[in-house]
């Protein structure tokens, strides 16, 4: 209620940082699911090059991002997810990861409003950035492009 009194809310920098992080990450997910979608023969490629690299998480961040947590580390199921099913289903290959990223945005301006500043991405406001995400979400995830939405709205 005093952030709607006295102007928007302000993010810590940590806020800010994990925003352009998820969104980064996002788009990592979008870009991956865009290749696979579009070139099956690159698909099969990087699926073979991440089987390969399992146990090298640098090397699965640099090949395929959304299979690494933010942290570092592999992440299990978008990993599995991933190998089985991003030739046939790229979209459904990269929900999870996409999913997780979409999370991250929501909470972390969750009781935030639509003027509040994004620092780290040059002082874009979070119902622009809310409202780009949905965007960029919407040809693949159509359900995470609506609570993108529905977090805008709810600023």
């Amino acid at each position: 209620m005093l952030a709607g009194c006295g102007g928007p809310a302000e993010l810590t920098g940590d806020q800010a940082r994990t925003l352009e992080s998820a969104r980064e990450r996002l788009d990592d997910a979008i870009d991956t699911e865009e290749i696979c979608r579009t070139d099956r023969a690159e698909c099969r490629r990087l699926v073979r090059e991440v089987r390969r690299n399992a146990n090298r998480p640098a090397r699965l961040a640099y090949l395929v991002p959304s299979v690494v947590t933010p942290t570092g580390n592999v992440y299990p199921p978008a990993f599995r997810s991933f190998v089985q099913d991003a030739v046939a289903a790229p979209g459904l290959a990269l929900r999870l990861p996409a999913t997780k990223e979409v999370e991250r945005m929501v909470s972390t301006l969750e009781d935030k409003d639509a003027d509040t500043k994004i620092d780290t991405l040059e002082d874009q406001r979070a119902a622009d950035y809310l409202e780009e995400a949905a965007r960029d979400t919407r040809p693949i995830w159509r359900n995470l492009s609506r609570l993108l939405g529905q977090a805008r709205d709810e600023l």
